[in-house]
């Protein structure tokens, strides 16, 4: 790449591609300058192909920087590749001195989607003067990645975050546009639990890309995985199950709804009442249990690594539960402070709920300061991190857990950190509480009479999936040593970590989806105890 074009890449087209891009996460930030600090060169098989993976620099106003990959191919009006010119989003810009020339995103040029998987499969390294790629790729899989040289490819349009690659029905290439130096959870733990197929509930280890600069530690570049078919996310799949459930109910006159389970620890040894189960799909239920087993599979797997300290699982401690105490804390004086700031200038109906929750802060810091008021016989491990429906893929009667980086926001160390696994599992629990009670509002936006007959089912519904999921955790769990021997024990620690996502869920709520904060609004409710707005105890 010539100098006259990095220049003008960097003073007109490169800033302006950044903020119209979705996997671009500092919208918010005042930038001061976006520069190049490497190129990268890929060489693809047309002539006149030129590809390179451009190393970006975004300086802030605040002097923090973040570091972004922008591939980049160059495509003239003549060379039979004009896929990429035909996605607006995907044209950097055109040559200031050859109108028939563009600059494109190069993951929507198929010979450079060619030659990034042609890296992986043969590990090639490229090196540059200030640093370079190393790719690698699992032996075992060399079959897998020779069928996918005779796949078309396509970029997938449904990831926000980083962007991915599928190449026929054989693997997907996730390309990681934040580009951070460190040890990327998803690498390292889809390696981990794919070489020796420790567990098999995720898509296979394919192979990687990191990027280096000279003196500085790596950071992922990319990661290649198989393919595996399904029938889509759960969050689709479960949205379909609740309509049906919907249906039944309406269609059947059935005015009486079950009550709840007493807690979900509690209804974990109860059996779903057949009031509820006989309006739920005959392949539902097993599939929450099944989920369970996977849950509890795929941390059983994560702690059972005895060879590296970053897996090790470490004791609860008063003094770590102290942290969490505080930690919990902060989050609800951040919280709260919106919550004050969101009623003056809300509507109503929204003032009146944030009026509810601002009522309900002494009780929710009472159960947050449970989790430091004894010793907690558990166990922290790495977990999933970023645990929902949409992390989980439906494949006929069984599902694949994927994305396993954690909380993109968040930073590698805080991505890699140990837990107790019922952090996924109540993230879990809140997903399930969102596929619920969202599609009830909905229905109550499109019916409201209907609604009104749906609601305790809601209620219902949701106590009891969750009791159906923690029996399956449990039962697969149990000699695992990782969470608390006494049920007591268990329900607090399960609820702290519910009321904590259901907190971050209000604040992200107030300031993008407002009709929707009554969701975890609820899900507070629940946990300690109070009537709800639908009904529930």
């Amino acid at each position: 790449m010539d100098k006259p074009l990095l220049s003008y890449l960097e003073s007109e087209a490169l800033l302006p591609f950044l903020k119209r891009s979705r996997w671009y996460r500092h919208k918010s930030s005042v930038v001061i300058r976006a520069s190049v600090d490497d190129v990268v060169p890929i060489p693809t098989e047309e002539t006149g192909g030129a590809a390179w993976i451009l190393i970006v620099r975004t300086e802030f106003i605040s002097g923090d920087s973040a570091t972004y990959v922008v591939p980049v191919a160059r495509i003239e009006s003549g060379d039979g590749h004009r896929d990429a010119l035909l996605d607006s989003a995907a044209v950097i810009c055109a040559d200031p001195a050859d109108p028939a020339v563009s600059y494109v995103d190069a993951l929507y040029h198929e010979p450079f989607r060619r030659a990034l998987r042609d890296l992986i499969a043969r590990g090639d390294r490229v090196e540059t003067a200030r640093g370079g790629i190393v790719a690698r790729a699992h032996a075992a899989e060399a079959q897998r990645l020779e069928q996918a040289r005779i796949s078309g490819s396509h970029v997938l349009r449904t990831e926000q975050s980083n962007s991915s690659i599928l190449f026929g029905d054989s693997l997907f290439v996730k390309l990681y546009r934040h580009l951070e130096e460190g040890v990327n959870p998803d690498v390292e733990l889809t390696r981990l639990l794919g070489v020796d197929r420790r567990f098999d509930a995720i898509p296979p280890y394919i192979g990687d890309i990191h990027y280096r600069r000279i003196g500085r530690p790596a950071g992922a570049l990319a990661l290649c995985i198989g393919f595996v078919p399904n029938q889509g996310n759960a969050m689709d799949w479960w949205r379909l199950q609740i309509d049906s459930f919907f249906s039944s109910i309406v269609e059947s006159g059935d005015r009486d709804a079950p009550d709840g389970p007493p807690s979900t620890v509690a209804g974990a040894s109860m059996e779903v009442p057949p009031a509820l189960g006989g309006h739920l799909g005959v392949s539902f239920l097993p599939m929450v249990a099944r989920l369970g087993e996977r849950t509890a599979q795929l941390h059983r797997a994560l702690a059972a690594e005895t060879t590296n300290p970053d897996f090790f699982g470490e004791p609860f401690t008063m003094e770590y539960q102290r942290s969490l105490e505080a930690r919990f804390g902060t989050l609800l004086e951040r919280v709260y402070s919106v919550a004050r700031d969101v009623r003056e200038r809300a509507e109503p109906h929204l003032a009146e709920q944030i009026e509810t929750f601002l009522g309900e802060e002494a009780t929710i810091r009472s159960r947050f300061s449970a989790v430091a008021a004894a010793p907690i016989d558990a166990r922290r491990i790495r977990i999933h991190g970023d645990f929902h429906l949409e992390q989980v893929l439906v494949a006929g009667d069984d599902v694949v857990i994927i994305d396993l980086e954690g909380e993109p926001a968040r930073t590698l160390s805080e991505r890699r950190a140990k837990f107790s696994p019922l952090r996924d599992v109540a993230g879990m629990l809140r997903s399930f509480d969102y596929a619920g009670h969202g599609r009830y509002l909905s229905e109550r936006g499109r019916d409201p009479e209907r609604a009104a007959v749906l609601a305790p089912w809601v209620a219902a519904w949701y106590g009891w999936v969750s009791a159906t999921y923690l029996r399956a955790y449990i039962e697969h769990i149990a000699d695992a040593q990782l969470l608390p021997r006494h049920r007591t024990t268990l329900q607090t620690l399960l609820d702290v970590y519910v009321l904590e996502k259901a907190v971050y869920e209000i604040g992200y709520e107030m300031n993008n989806r407002p009709a929707w904060v009554e969701i975890p609004l609820d899900g507070i409710s629940y946990v300690i105890g109070k009537h709800s707005v639908d009904g529930r105890q």
